[in-house]
Protein backbone atom coordinates (compact mmCIF):
# COMPACT_ATOMS: atom_id res chain seq x y z
CA UNK A 1 0.00 0.00 0.00
CA UNK A 2 1.12 3.57 -0.63
CA UNK A 3 1.08 6.39 1.89
CA UNK A 4 -1.56 7.45 4.36
CA UNK A 5 -1.08 10.81 6.10
CA UNK A 6 -3.20 13.77 7.13
CA UNK A 7 -2.60 15.13 3.60
CA UNK A 8 -4.73 12.23 2.32
CA UNK A 9 -7.65 13.66 4.27
CA UNK A 10 -7.13 17.32 3.41
CA UNK A 11 -6.83 16.40 -0.28
CA UNK A 12 -10.05 14.41 -0.08
CA UNK A 13 -11.85 17.33 1.58
CA UNK A 14 -10.64 19.70 -1.13
CA UNK A 15 -10.92 17.53 -4.27
CA UNK A 16 -13.54 14.94 -3.25
CA UNK A 17 -12.04 12.64 -5.85
CA UNK A 18 -12.20 8.92 -5.15
CA UNK A 19 -9.61 8.07 -7.81
CA UNK A 20 -7.06 10.51 -6.38
CA UNK A 21 -7.49 8.90 -2.95
CA UNK A 22 -7.29 5.41 -4.45
CA UNK A 23 -4.09 6.14 -6.35
CA UNK A 24 -2.49 7.69 -3.27
CA UNK A 25 -3.32 4.65 -1.16
CA UNK A 26 -2.80 1.83 -3.63
CA UNK A 27 -0.42 3.02 -6.32
CA UNK A 28 1.69 0.13 -7.72
CA UNK A 29 0.27 -2.29 -5.13
CA UNK A 30 -1.07 -5.47 -6.83
CA UNK A 31 -3.37 -6.01 -3.86
CA UNK A 32 -5.11 -2.75 -4.75
CA UNK A 33 -4.65 -2.45 -8.48
CA UNK A 34 -5.58 -4.98 -11.18
CA UNK A 35 -4.05 -4.98 -13.64
CA UNK A 36 -1.03 -3.18 -12.21
CA UNK A 37 0.47 -0.48 -14.37
CA UNK A 38 2.60 2.60 -14.09
CA UNK A 39 0.85 5.90 -13.45
CA UNK A 40 1.22 8.37 -16.33
CA UNK A 41 3.58 11.07 -15.00
CA UNK A 42 2.89 14.77 -15.18
CA UNK A 43 4.30 16.43 -18.31
CA UNK A 44 5.46 19.39 -16.24
CA UNK A 45 7.30 19.98 -12.99
CA UNK A 46 4.95 20.24 -10.04
CA UNK A 47 6.72 22.40 -7.52
CA UNK A 48 4.22 22.05 -4.70
CA UNK A 49 3.70 24.78 -2.19
CA UNK A 50 5.85 27.86 -2.42
CA UNK A 51 8.76 27.61 0.02
CA UNK A 52 8.20 31.22 1.05
CA UNK A 53 4.59 30.45 2.00
CA UNK A 54 5.68 27.41 4.02
CA UNK A 55 8.30 29.47 5.83
CA UNK A 56 5.76 32.18 6.62
CA UNK A 57 3.45 29.54 8.08
CA UNK A 58 6.25 28.15 10.24
CA UNK A 59 7.19 31.61 11.45
CA UNK A 60 3.59 32.41 12.33
CA UNK A 61 3.25 29.18 14.29
CA UNK A 62 6.44 29.93 16.20
CA UNK A 63 5.13 33.41 17.04
CA UNK A 64 2.00 31.86 18.55
CA UNK A 65 4.06 29.29 20.44
CA UNK A 66 6.21 32.02 21.98
CA UNK A 67 3.10 33.72 23.37
CA UNK A 68 1.60 30.49 24.69
CA UNK A 69 4.90 29.34 26.20
CA UNK A 70 4.66 32.22 28.68
CA UNK A 71 1.60 30.66 30.29
CA UNK A 72 2.55 28.89 33.55
CA UNK A 73 0.65 25.74 32.56
CA UNK A 74 2.07 25.33 29.04
CA UNK A 75 4.15 22.20 28.44
CA UNK A 76 6.74 21.87 25.68
CA UNK A 77 10.27 20.71 25.03
CA UNK A 78 12.50 23.52 23.89
CA UNK A 79 14.26 22.92 20.60
CA UNK A 80 16.53 25.04 18.40
CA UNK A 81 16.18 28.78 19.05
CA UNK A 82 13.80 28.03 21.92
CA UNK A 83 10.95 26.83 19.70
CA UNK A 84 8.94 23.75 20.74
CA UNK A 85 10.18 20.47 19.33
CA UNK A 86 8.13 17.31 18.84
CA UNK A 87 7.66 15.43 22.12
CA UNK A 88 6.05 11.99 22.61
CA UNK A 89 2.75 12.03 24.52
CA UNK A 90 3.62 9.11 26.77
CA UNK A 91 1.47 7.39 29.36
CA UNK A 92 3.69 8.81 32.11
CA UNK A 93 3.20 12.35 30.80
CA UNK A 94 -0.55 11.84 30.73
CA UNK A 95 -0.54 10.51 34.30
CA UNK A 96 1.38 13.63 35.33
CA UNK A 97 -1.14 15.87 33.56
CA UNK A 98 -4.03 14.08 35.23
CA UNK A 99 -2.62 14.82 38.68
CA UNK A 100 -1.92 18.45 37.81
CA UNK A 101 -5.36 18.98 36.27
CA UNK A 102 -7.26 17.35 39.12
CA UNK A 103 -5.42 19.36 41.79
CA UNK A 104 -5.49 22.72 39.99
CA UNK A 105 -7.99 25.13 38.46
CA UNK A 106 -6.13 26.08 35.28
CA UNK A 107 -6.15 24.41 31.89
CA UNK A 108 -2.92 22.86 30.59
CA UNK A 109 -1.57 23.35 27.07
CA UNK A 110 0.75 20.94 25.27
CA UNK A 111 2.68 22.21 22.25
CA UNK A 112 3.82 19.81 19.50
CA UNK A 113 3.15 16.60 21.43
CA UNK A 114 2.85 13.48 19.26
CA UNK A 115 1.14 10.13 19.60
CA UNK A 116 1.14 7.03 17.37
CA UNK A 117 -1.65 5.74 15.16
CA UNK A 118 -2.90 2.60 16.87
CA UNK A 119 -3.89 -0.67 15.29
CA UNK A 120 -7.42 -0.29 16.68
CA UNK A 121 -7.81 3.04 14.91
CA UNK A 122 -6.72 1.51 11.60
CA UNK A 123 -9.17 -1.33 12.17
CA UNK A 124 -11.92 1.24 12.70
CA UNK A 125 -10.83 3.25 9.66
CA UNK A 126 -10.55 0.34 7.20
CA UNK A 127 -13.35 -1.73 8.74
CA UNK A 128 -11.30 -4.93 9.09
CA UNK A 129 -9.73 -7.05 11.82
CA UNK A 130 -6.10 -6.61 12.83
CA UNK A 131 -4.81 -9.55 10.79
CA UNK A 132 -6.35 -8.03 7.64
CA UNK A 133 -4.88 -4.54 8.02
CA UNK A 134 -2.89 -3.16 5.07
CA UNK A 135 0.84 -2.71 5.23
CA UNK A 136 1.28 1.03 4.78
CA UNK A 137 4.53 2.34 3.32
CA UNK A 138 4.27 5.80 4.84
CA UNK A 139 2.32 6.49 8.02
CA UNK A 140 3.65 8.87 10.62
CA UNK A 141 2.75 9.85 14.15
CA UNK A 142 0.06 12.43 14.72
CA UNK A 143 1.32 15.81 15.90
CA UNK A 144 -1.43 18.32 16.74
CA UNK A 145 -0.13 21.85 17.22
CA UNK A 146 -1.89 22.30 20.55
CA UNK A 147 -3.61 19.97 23.00
CA UNK A 148 -5.66 21.60 25.76
CA UNK A 149 -6.45 19.63 28.92
CA UNK A 150 -9.47 21.09 30.68
CA UNK A 151 -11.35 19.86 33.73
CA UNK A 152 -14.41 22.02 33.12
CA UNK A 153 -14.46 22.31 29.31
CA UNK A 154 -13.82 25.27 27.01
CA UNK A 155 -17.35 26.08 25.83
CA UNK A 156 -20.85 26.42 27.24
CA UNK A 157 -21.87 23.23 25.47
CA UNK A 158 -22.12 20.13 27.67
CA UNK A 159 -18.81 18.28 27.73
CA UNK A 160 -19.21 15.37 25.31
CA UNK A 161 -16.90 12.42 24.77
CA UNK A 162 -15.97 10.93 21.41
CA UNK A 163 -15.90 7.17 21.96
CA UNK A 164 -13.72 4.74 20.02
CA UNK A 165 -16.68 3.58 17.92
CA UNK A 166 -17.51 7.16 16.91
CA UNK A 167 -20.49 7.62 19.22
CA UNK A 168 -20.97 10.66 21.46
CA UNK A 169 -21.41 10.37 25.22
CA UNK A 170 -22.35 13.35 27.41
CA UNK A 171 -20.11 13.65 30.46
CA UNK A 172 -22.15 13.70 33.67
CA UNK A 173 -20.97 15.08 36.99
CA UNK A 174 -22.35 12.08 38.82
CA UNK A 175 -20.26 9.43 37.06
CA UNK A 176 -17.56 11.12 34.97
CA UNK A 177 -16.67 14.31 36.83
CA UNK A 178 -13.20 12.95 37.60
CA UNK A 179 -12.20 12.68 33.93
CA UNK A 180 -10.23 15.39 32.11
CA UNK A 181 -11.30 16.55 28.67
CA UNK A 182 -8.82 17.03 25.82
CA UNK A 183 -9.32 19.53 23.00
CA UNK A 184 -7.30 19.96 19.82
CA UNK A 185 -6.34 23.22 18.12
CA UNK A 186 -4.24 23.80 15.02
CA UNK A 187 -2.52 26.96 13.81
CA UNK A 188 -2.97 27.96 10.17
CA UNK A 189 -1.43 30.85 8.23
CA UNK A 190 -4.79 31.43 6.55
CA UNK A 191 -7.32 34.22 6.77
CA UNK A 192 -10.31 33.34 8.91
CA UNK A 193 -12.58 33.44 5.85
CA UNK A 194 -10.42 30.75 4.23
CA UNK A 195 -10.69 28.27 7.10
CA UNK A 196 -12.83 25.40 5.90
CA UNK A 197 -13.34 21.69 5.53
CA UNK A 198 -9.78 20.82 4.47
CA UNK A 199 -8.60 22.24 7.81
CA UNK A 200 -11.39 20.81 9.94
CA UNK A 201 -11.04 17.27 8.61
CA UNK A 202 -7.53 17.16 10.11
CA UNK A 203 -8.96 18.03 13.54
CA UNK A 204 -11.54 15.26 13.13
CA UNK A 205 -8.80 12.81 12.19
CA UNK A 206 -6.73 13.77 15.25
CA UNK A 207 -9.78 13.45 17.50
CA UNK A 208 -10.69 9.92 16.40
CA UNK A 209 -7.06 8.78 16.54
CA UNK A 210 -6.53 10.27 20.02
CA UNK A 211 -9.65 8.56 21.35
CA UNK A 212 -8.23 5.21 20.21
CA UNK A 213 -4.79 6.02 21.64
CA UNK A 214 -6.24 6.79 25.09
CA UNK A 215 -8.15 3.52 25.01
CA UNK A 216 -5.09 1.55 23.85
CA UNK A 217 -2.90 2.73 26.74
CA UNK A 218 -5.68 2.25 29.28
CA UNK A 219 -6.28 5.89 30.21
CA UNK A 220 -9.79 6.43 28.87
CA UNK A 221 -11.00 6.18 32.46
CA UNK A 222 -9.09 9.39 33.22
CA UNK A 223 -9.28 11.32 29.94
CA UNK A 224 -11.69 11.76 27.06
CA UNK A 225 -11.67 13.63 23.76
CA UNK A 226 -14.16 16.50 24.03
CA UNK A 227 -15.99 17.18 20.76
CA UNK A 228 -16.84 20.74 21.84
CA UNK A 229 -14.05 23.31 21.84
CA UNK A 230 -11.79 22.10 19.01
CA UNK A 231 -10.78 24.55 16.33
CA UNK A 232 -8.33 26.41 14.13
CA UNK A 233 -6.41 29.58 15.01
CA UNK A 234 -6.32 31.63 11.78
CA UNK A 235 -3.87 34.32 10.83
CA UNK A 236 -4.49 37.30 13.11
CA UNK A 237 -2.65 40.59 13.18
CA UNK A 238 -0.56 41.35 16.27
CA UNK A 239 -1.67 38.28 18.26
CA UNK A 240 -1.74 38.46 22.03
CA UNK A 241 -3.42 36.16 24.53
CA UNK A 242 -3.64 36.76 28.27
CA UNK A 243 -4.74 33.22 29.09
CA UNK A 244 -6.12 30.01 27.60
CA UNK A 245 -9.66 31.38 27.33
CA UNK A 246 -8.34 34.45 25.50
CA UNK A 247 -6.50 32.21 23.04
CA UNK A 248 -9.50 29.95 22.56
CA UNK A 249 -11.78 32.90 21.80
CA UNK A 250 -9.69 33.65 18.70
CA UNK A 251 -10.09 30.15 17.23
CA UNK A 252 -12.58 29.22 14.52
CA UNK A 253 -14.65 26.53 16.19
CA UNK A 254 -15.32 23.15 14.65
CA UNK A 255 -19.05 22.44 14.86
CA UNK A 256 -19.03 18.72 15.41
CA UNK A 257 -22.49 17.64 14.28
CA UNK A 258 -22.24 19.60 11.01
CA UNK A 259 -18.61 18.72 10.31
CA UNK A 260 -18.09 15.11 11.39
CA UNK A 261 -19.71 13.92 8.13
CA UNK A 262 -16.47 14.93 6.39
CA UNK A 263 -14.61 12.21 8.27
CA UNK A 264 -17.37 9.59 8.23
CA UNK A 265 -17.73 9.99 4.45
CA UNK A 266 -13.97 9.69 4.04
CA UNK A 267 -13.97 6.57 6.21
CA UNK A 268 -16.76 5.00 4.16
CA UNK A 269 -14.83 5.60 0.92
CA UNK A 270 -11.68 4.10 2.46
CA UNK A 271 -13.59 1.02 3.64
CA UNK A 272 -15.22 0.48 0.24
CA UNK A 273 -11.93 0.84 -1.63
CA UNK A 274 -10.07 -1.50 0.71
CA UNK A 275 -12.69 -4.19 1.22
CA UNK A 276 -13.51 -4.41 -2.51
CA UNK A 277 -9.94 -4.33 -3.79
CA UNK A 278 -8.36 -4.88 -6.26
CA UNK A 279 -9.73 -2.29 -8.66
CA UNK A 280 -9.10 -1.43 -12.27
CA UNK A 281 -7.95 2.19 -12.28
CA UNK A 282 -10.23 3.24 -15.10
CA UNK A 283 -13.31 2.01 -13.21
CA UNK A 284 -12.63 4.04 -10.07
CA UNK A 285 -14.78 7.23 -10.15
CA UNK A 286 -12.96 10.50 -10.73
CA UNK A 287 -13.89 14.15 -10.36
CA UNK A 288 -12.41 16.34 -13.09
CA UNK A 289 -12.29 19.98 -11.94
CA UNK A 290 -10.12 23.09 -12.25
CA UNK A 291 -8.22 22.05 -9.10
CA UNK A 292 -6.91 19.01 -11.00
CA UNK A 293 -4.11 21.26 -12.18
CA UNK A 294 -2.57 20.76 -8.73
CA UNK A 295 -2.95 16.97 -8.72
CA UNK A 296 -0.13 14.49 -9.38
CA UNK A 297 -2.48 12.19 -11.30
CA UNK A 298 -3.87 14.69 -13.82
CA UNK A 299 -2.21 13.18 -16.90
CA UNK A 300 -3.26 9.66 -15.92
CA UNK A 301 -6.89 10.69 -15.55
CA UNK A 302 -6.80 12.64 -18.82
CA UNK A 303 -5.48 9.60 -20.66
CA UNK A 304 -8.17 7.36 -19.18
CA UNK A 305 -10.78 9.81 -20.50
CA UNK A 306 -9.36 9.70 -24.02
CA UNK A 307 -7.25 12.88 -24.08
CA UNK A 308 -4.63 11.17 -26.26
CA UNK A 309 -7.12 10.17 -28.96
CA UNK A 310 -6.63 11.78 -32.36
CA UNK A 311 -10.38 11.99 -32.92
CA UNK A 312 -11.30 14.67 -30.38
CA UNK A 313 -15.01 14.05 -30.79
CA UNK A 314 -14.47 10.83 -28.83
CA UNK A 315 -13.11 12.64 -25.77
CA UNK A 316 -15.10 12.00 -22.62
CA UNK A 317 -17.41 14.98 -22.04
CA UNK A 318 -15.85 15.46 -18.57
CA UNK A 319 -12.81 16.89 -20.36
CA UNK A 320 -14.80 19.93 -21.46
CA UNK A 321 -13.11 22.69 -19.43
CA UNK A 322 -14.86 24.03 -16.36
CA UNK A 323 -17.68 21.52 -16.50
CA UNK A 324 -18.71 20.62 -12.96
CA UNK A 325 -19.48 17.08 -11.83
CA UNK A 326 -23.17 17.93 -11.46
CA UNK A 327 -23.41 19.27 -15.04
CA UNK A 328 -21.56 16.22 -16.35
CA UNK A 329 -23.98 13.95 -14.52
CA UNK A 330 -26.95 15.76 -16.06
CA UNK A 331 -25.45 15.32 -19.53
CA UNK A 332 -24.84 11.62 -18.93
CA UNK A 333 -28.44 11.25 -17.73
CA UNK A 334 -29.63 12.72 -21.03
CA UNK A 335 -27.60 10.27 -23.11
CA UNK A 336 -24.49 12.36 -23.84
CA UNK A 337 -21.17 10.52 -23.50
CA UNK A 338 -18.46 12.41 -25.37
CA UNK A 339 -17.49 15.77 -26.84
CA UNK A 340 -19.00 14.85 -30.21
CA UNK A 341 -22.38 14.19 -28.64
CA UNK A 342 -22.33 17.55 -26.89
CA UNK A 343 -21.20 19.54 -29.93
CA UNK A 344 -23.89 17.99 -32.13
CA UNK A 345 -26.87 17.80 -29.80
CA UNK A 346 -26.48 20.33 -26.98
CA UNK A 347 -28.45 22.94 -28.93
CA UNK A 348 -31.42 20.57 -29.06
CA UNK A 349 -31.98 20.70 -25.29
CA UNK A 350 -35.18 22.64 -24.71
CA UNK A 351 -35.19 25.20 -21.91
CA UNK A 352 -38.21 24.49 -19.73
CA UNK A 353 -40.13 26.72 -17.36
CA UNK A 354 -38.58 25.05 -14.30
CA UNK A 355 -34.99 26.30 -13.91
CA UNK A 356 -32.30 23.62 -14.15
CA UNK A 357 -28.58 24.21 -13.46
CA UNK A 358 -27.65 23.02 -16.95
CA UNK A 359 -29.72 25.73 -18.68
CA UNK A 360 -27.24 28.48 -17.76
CA UNK A 361 -24.38 26.37 -19.15
CA UNK A 362 -25.88 25.56 -22.56
CA UNK A 363 -24.31 28.45 -24.57
CA UNK A 364 -20.80 27.87 -23.25
CA UNK A 365 -21.09 24.08 -23.48
CA UNK A 366 -21.93 24.53 -27.15
CA UNK A 367 -18.91 26.78 -27.76
CA UNK A 368 -16.42 24.70 -25.79
CA UNK A 369 -17.51 21.35 -27.20
CA UNK A 370 -17.35 22.62 -30.80
CA UNK A 371 -13.91 24.11 -30.16
CA UNK A 372 -12.66 20.81 -28.73
CA UNK A 373 -14.18 18.74 -31.51
CA UNK A 374 -12.73 20.87 -34.32
CA UNK A 375 -9.56 21.99 -32.50
CA UNK A 376 -10.28 25.49 -33.77
CA UNK A 377 -11.34 28.80 -32.28
CA UNK A 378 -15.13 29.01 -32.20
CA UNK A 379 -17.09 32.23 -31.81
CA UNK A 380 -20.77 32.61 -30.85
CA UNK A 381 -23.19 32.76 -33.72
CA UNK A 382 -24.90 36.08 -34.25
CA UNK A 383 -27.51 36.62 -31.55
CA UNK A 384 -26.27 33.73 -29.43
CA UNK A 385 -24.40 35.68 -26.74
CA UNK A 386 -26.27 34.75 -23.56
CA UNK A 387 -25.70 34.87 -19.83
CA UNK A 388 -23.68 31.95 -18.50
CA UNK A 389 -24.96 32.35 -14.95
CA UNK A 390 -28.63 33.43 -15.09
CA UNK A 391 -31.13 31.04 -16.75
CA UNK A 392 -33.33 32.33 -19.54
CA UNK A 393 -36.39 32.04 -17.30
CA UNK A 394 -35.88 32.91 -13.64
CA UNK A 395 -37.76 34.62 -10.84
CA UNK A 396 -34.58 36.36 -9.62
CA UNK A 397 -34.85 40.13 -9.27
CA UNK A 398 -31.74 42.27 -9.49
CA UNK A 399 -32.04 45.65 -7.78
CA UNK A 400 -29.40 48.30 -8.43
CA UNK A 401 -29.36 51.08 -5.86
CA UNK A 402 -27.21 54.14 -6.65
CA UNK A 403 -26.68 56.69 -3.90
CA UNK A 404 -24.50 59.75 -3.55
CA UNK A 405 -23.23 61.64 -0.54
CA UNK A 406 -24.70 65.17 -0.09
Amino acid sequence: MGKFTKASLSQWAEFECIRQLYLTLGSRDPNWMEPTREIVPLNRIRRGQNRIVLNLGTQYGQKIYRILSNFPTTHFRSGPKGNPSTTPLTKDKLEELYTLSKNGENDHLLLEYSFPITGSFLEYLFGVENDQLPVIDQIGNIIPDILIFSKDGLTENPNTELTVNGDLQVITKESDNHRIGINICDIKMSHQDSIGKKHFIEILYYSFALSHYLNEIGLNDKFYVNVHGNGILPNIENPYFANTKDFHDYTIQLKWVETVKLFTNFRQIIKNLYQNRPHQIEKVPLNIQPSCGRCNYLEDCKKSLGASLEDKTRLDLRLIPYTSQSISDQLFDQGFTNVGDVSERISKIQVGNTPEPIYAELPTLDLKSRALATQETVFPREGEINSVSIPKFTDISIIVNLEGDP
